[in-house]
């Protein structure tokens, strides 16, 4: 009996704990693949690996032997790392100008002003509204893969993201 729990445990996708597995291969039974890494014992399903690494990576697992999954080899992810990684230093490097921008604005204020007459999230000028608009111009086409910075390319270009509230 305990052989058996932990084969089933073996047998749900680590990334999606088995939320994904209803259906799919053949006679109703989810496709997942176990790592053929001694003493590993994790397993991905189908599904997950063709959203989050596409369908050419799910082909080839399903053709690999052996197959090693994403922790016991984790260069297919390298590409879906480094993205994040600039994704995350762009985001931090836009935060970084609000908050010297507030530090300006509190300098510059006059006595008597609190922490609660700033203006909590609200755009205080057009370049507030450009650094968002880049950010997300520029994150949409590190995703999108295509090495631009500039527009977001699944809408042909530029900016498209948050707008001030009148």
């Amino acid at each position: 009996e305990e052989n058996e729990e932990e084969e089933e445990v073996g047998e749900v996708c680590v990334w999606c704990a088995g939320l994904n597995h209803t259906g799919g291969g053949e006679g109703g039974e989810p496709d997942v693949f176990l790592c053929d890494a001694a003493g590993c014992g994790r397993a991905v399903c189908e599904r997950c690996i063709r959203s989050n690494l596409g369908g050419e990576a799910a082909d080839a697992v399903r053709e690999a032997e052996p197959w090693l999954c994403y922790v016991c080899e984790p260069a297919p992810l390298a590409r879906l790392a480094k993205r994040c990684a600039a994704l995350v230093a762009r985001r931090n490097k836009i935060s970084l100008k609000r908050s010297r921008r507030e530090a300006r604005w509190h300098a510059a204020a006059p006595a008597g002003r609190g922490v609660s007459d700033l203006p909590s999230r609200a755009f205080t000028s057009s370049q507030d509204l450009d650094d968002v608009d880049d950010g997300a111009a520029g994150g949409a086409a590190l995703l999108a893969g295509d090495g631009r910075t500039g527009g977001d390319s699944r809408t042909g270009g530029g900016g498209g993201g948050a707008r001030a509230k009148s």
